[in-house]
């Protein structure tokens, strides 16, 4: 695989971390059990440097990271109320706020 690729993939795969249906999907298969599997999601927090930031597109994605580096949030996402929880917030938050992060009136300008 080539050092693009790699980094085309990794980009994928951090960003598909943003969707709670898949890290649902995730915690019930198992891959949260998986030492090598946490390990890569450590390995994965390059992505919060400043000179990769540029390339996310989804930044939800590197909260949701680093809440997977605690066992409790991994353990969390196999039960079906934190899924949709993780919904509610996002809904929320694209709903409602600005791009600047304030609170706005849910409508588009």
């Amino acid at each position: 695989m080539s050092e693009l690729e790699r980094f085309s993939t990794e980009l994928e795969f951090v960003q598909l971390l943003a969707n709670p249906a898949y890290l649902s999907f995730l915690a019930k298969h198992g891959y949260f059990k998986k030492p090598e599997f946490v390990n890569y999601l450590e390995y994965l927090q390059y992505w919060t440097q400043p000179r990769y930031l540029k390339f996310i597109r989804y930044p939800q994605c590197l909260h949701f990271l680093k809440l997977l580096q605690t066992p409790e949030f991994r353990d969390n996402l196999t039960k079906y109320v934190p899924t949709l929880l993780l919904y509610s917030v996002i809904i929320f938050k694209l709903s409602f706020l600005t791009p600047s992060g304030s609170i706005g009136n849910g409508t588009a300008n």
